[in-house]
Parts: C-alpha cells; structure tokens; sequence
C-alpha cells in the first residue's frame, strides 16, 4: 500500500464532520441479512427488501442483555480469578495444584476463543454493502459511496458515548460504513461512519463528486452499477 493511499485510508477514520450528523440520531433495525454470493454483483432483492423492512421494525437491544456478551463477561472474570488462585498457590509450592488450575484456564480460553470467532463470523455475515455501492442517508438524504467496511463499529469510546451508538438496535454490533459525501449534498469532500440501519441502496445509482473519489476507485461500472474500488480497498474489504 502506498504511503499516499495509507494517508488517504486514515482521513476516513470515524471522521464526522457534518454539522447535522452531530445531532442526536433515531436509527431503525435492519435485520440481519447473508451476505451476497459475490462482492461485486450489484444489489438484488434479498438487500431491497431488508432496507425496506428496517423502517417498519425496532427492537431494544444493548450489551449487557446479550447472552454471548454475559457469558464472556463471566468467562474472563473466571479467568481472572483462577490466575490469582494459580499465583497463590505458587507461592505456596503446590505446584501440583497450580498444573490443574492452569489445565482448568485452557479450558476456559478455548471456550472464550469459540465465542469470539463465532460472533466475528457473524459480525461478518450481516454485512450487505461493499465498497463501491451508491447509498443515500436514511434520515438526512445526502448521496455516498461506501469506501470502507466496519464488520462493527470501531469508532473511539467518546464517539460512541456522544452519539448513543449502544442506545440503537444491534448498537455498536451492526455493520459500519465509510463513506465519501457527494459535494452536492454537502460541500467541502465530507466523509462520514454511518450504520448499516442508516443506508438506502440508491437505485440506479447517481454519480459521486468528491475529491478522494478517483484516488480510491478505478471509476465507475455501467455493467456492475458500483464504483470500482483500487486494489488497497478490496484487500481491506476482503481481509474482513
């Protein structure tokens, strides 16, 4: 990856420069959703009929009523509390005691390790949107192009306090899209991280201004309808 392209790739980092993004957003469930066969065909059904639905659904949903966050929360207590035996008993010299802990705690990190790499491959497969595709904004009708995928939120603690990000549906754990701002809709070469709840597949889709647009994409695709991303974005969005 070039110096240039890696420069351009951090200035789209949970960037929120919109004066009117900064204001409190009511964002509607979007159902989780497979993601298409191929990253590079163009919308179908399955995602329009999903975009659709999330307007007319919501639910309440946080971290600390999630089932797997509760049991991961409870296995890294375990963990903690079975070091601090270990050590006790090694200063005590039963080290007999302490191979059984430690056998115990391996136990318990594979457990923990299952989990995590269950909700990552889920993570993954709720995302409906690649780079390259066209969106408008559900609730401030600006035009994007998505140039980078979140399989969840990775914005700063701040950014998701101030914006009550874990106050949504899904939260923090739906899919997050950066994306460039048509200068028509909004001046300046705006980037924004916006929740997958919050897109609207734009179809057809219009043209983007904006001036990172041709340093990221390889222009745009009449036959695939989406923006071509450069070979550093498709690494990325393949290495998810």
């Amino acid at each position: 990856m070039s110096a240039q392209t890696a420069k351009l790739l951090q200035s789209l980092h949970h960037r929120e420069i919109a004066p009117a993004l900064r204001r409190r957003a009511s964002w509607a469930q979007l159902p989780g959703q497979a993601r298409p066969v191929s990253r590079r065909q163009t919308l179908d059904r399955r995602q329009l009929t999903a975009c659709q639905a999330s307007s007319a659904e919501s639910s309440e949903s946080s971290p600390s009523s999630d089932p797997d966050f509760l049991l991961i929360l409870e296995l890294e207590t375990q963990l903690k509390q079975r070091q601090a035996h270990i050590d006790e008993l090694v200063v005590a010299e039963r080290y007999k005691e302490a191979a059984v802990e430690r056998d115990r705690m391996d136990t318990l990190r594979l457990r923990l390790r299952s989990i995590n790499v269950q909700q990552n491959q889920a993570r993954i497969a709720r995302i409906l949107y690649e780079p390259g595709q066209v969106f408008i904004h559900r609730h401030y009708k600006y035009k994007a192009v998505i140039a980078r995928v979140d399989a969840k939120c990775e914005a700063s603690e701040l950014w998701i306090k101030t914006m009550k990000v874990d106050g949504l549906p899904d939260g923090r754990d739906q899919p997050f899209y950066h994306s460039l701002v048509d200068t028509d809709s909004q001046p300046l070469g705006q980037t924004t991280y916006v929740a997958q709840a919050n897109i609207v597949p734009a179809v057809p889709p219009p043209r983007i201004k904006h001036p990172l647009l041709d340093q990221l994409f390889n222009g745009f695709s009449e036959e695939m309808q989406i923006y071509i991303p450069r070979a550093e974005l498709r690494k990325l969005f393949e290495e998810l």
